[in-house]
């Protein structure tokens, strides 16, 4: 994250780390577990893209009481990371005692978010978002499983696949839509975010599955993401870097018309960045 917001997310990490720090101490059986947890990115992006959002409307960054209470929106987004995690590993490793331990981190995290989210500056807005949030993941993450699970049949959908995206877009949408609400932004203004979030979430999905790609493709019987698709066809990956620069350009556009674009623009900036440090890293695979 520090590619796409770079020191920034310092202004978060204080809070971020005493929260993991005090549950590891409540819950020490699950010791071993909450190292998992450590600084990641299923809270650092919706968080950030709410700061930036709100600095986007105001030209500052949020007060440190709704700091605190905005952090118990994205300790909810960390849940949804979390779960989606429980899923992969256990069906790649069938480790049992993983998956119950990451579940009960997961019931962790729940509970002390909801438990602290009930006030503080902003509550009945962030929990408002949080359940808008909640909505779109759950649906896209199901849409996701489906795919996966009839591929085998039905085939590869490329329109299907694009639409899964949209579960990784859940964070950069709603983080940014509750920046714009709680800065008191206009019903505009919460649109552009909708439509700056959207293309940058699906551009994450993109470089997660591209540093995704199995190292033996063979061992797979079908495709399910599009890296995994042009692979197994001896294919480039030219056609996802055109939905890369698509992507980032029209989402450059939507940011040029907040009115106080600066910090948004880094942020899109940053993905631009991190598609470089993206295709190091496949370079060296």
């Amino acid at each position: 994250m520090t590619t796409i917001f770079g020191s920034d997310t310092e202004m978060i990490l204080p809070i971020y780390d005493e929260r993991i720090r005090a549950l590891s101490e409540r819950y020490p059986f699950l010791s071993t577990a909450w190292a998992d947890c450590f600084r990641r990115t299923s809270f650092l992006l919706p968080y950030m893209c709410c700061e930036y959002a709100y600095h986007s409307i105001k030209g500052e960054f949020m007060p440190k009481e709704m700091k605190e209470t905005v952090a118990n929106f994205a300790m909810i987004c960390l849940v949804t990371g979390i779960d989606d995690d429980i899923v992969d590993e256990y069906s790649r490793e069938g480790n049992h005692l993983k998956l119950v331990v990451n579940s009960s981190v997961s019931e962790a995290l729940q509970n002390s978010a909801y438990s602290d989210l009930v006030a503080g500056a902003g509550a009945s807005t962030v929990l408002e978002e949080t359940r808008r949030f909640l909505h779109s993941v759950w649906k896209y993450q199901y849409l996701d499983s489906v795919n996966i699970t009839t591929f085998p049949t039905t085939g590869f959908d490329l329109s299907r696949y694009l639409e899964a995206c949209h579960k990784t877009a859940c964070y950069t949408v709603h983080g940014l839509r509750l920046g714009v609400a709680l800065a008191g932004g206009s019903e505009s203004d919460i649109k552009r975010a909708e439509a700056l979030g959207k293309p940058l979430g699906q551009t994450l999905q993109f470089y997660d599955d591209l540093l995704d790609l199995p190292e033996d493709i063979v061992n797979y019987s079908y495709p399910v993401t599009l890296p995994m698709l042009l692979l197994k066809e001896g294919k480039d990956f030219s056609q996802i870097h055109n939905l890369i620069t698509s992507n980032l350009d029209g989402a450059f556009s939507q940011a040029s018309l907040f009115g106080k674009p600066e910090k948004v623009g880094e942020m899109v900036a940053g993905f631009g960045k991190a598609r470089e440090l993206v295709s190091q890293r496949m370079l060296a695979r």
